[in-house]
């Protein structure tokens, strides 16, 4: 075992490989339908409705980076607009424009309607909480 094995990488460091490939497009879809249908299916077996899985956010930034491989320009040839409000896209280049959800408010109805629910059986309800329109660089 004194015999040194040289290391080779898997993927050489001089090969460039492509950030938006057909691959990772399939696999981002059948994920995001995998995740998606998780996340009603567990909402839906404890009589709630659950918000998106996937940061929307993320998902803008993708986009973005892919335009800008196309040589188009955000804002200035699309617009893009994430949905979630995460802190990330606010530090991204350009900073993403998104609809923003009240998490704090979303957190504190469930668990008062999970609370009343296992404390006096109450029945699961519908709320409806306001999201709010954060405009940045992102659009024009």
């Amino acid at each position: 075992m004194d015999k040194k094995q040289e290391f080779k990488p898997y993927i050489p460091a001089e090969k460039i490989t492509p950030d938006l490939t057909i691959t990772s497009i399939i696999m981002g879809i059948l994920l995001a339908v995998v995740f998606g249908a998780a996340n009603a299916y567990l909402g839906l077996r404890v009589g709630m409705t659950v918000s998106a899985s996937i940061p929307a956010a993320v998902i803008a930034m993708g986009v973005i980076r892919a335009l800008q491989d196309m040589n188009l320009r955000v804002p200035d040839d699309v617009s893009v607009v994430g949905y979630d409000g995460i802190e990330m896209s606010k530090f991204f280049i350009p900073r993403i424009t998104t609809v923003e959800q009240p998490v704090d408010a979303i957190a504190r109805e469930s668990v008062h309607m999970l609370m009343d629910m296992l404390e006096n059986g109450a029945e699961p309800t519908h709320v409806v909480v306001d999201a709010q329109l954060k405009i940045r660089e992102s659009v024009q």
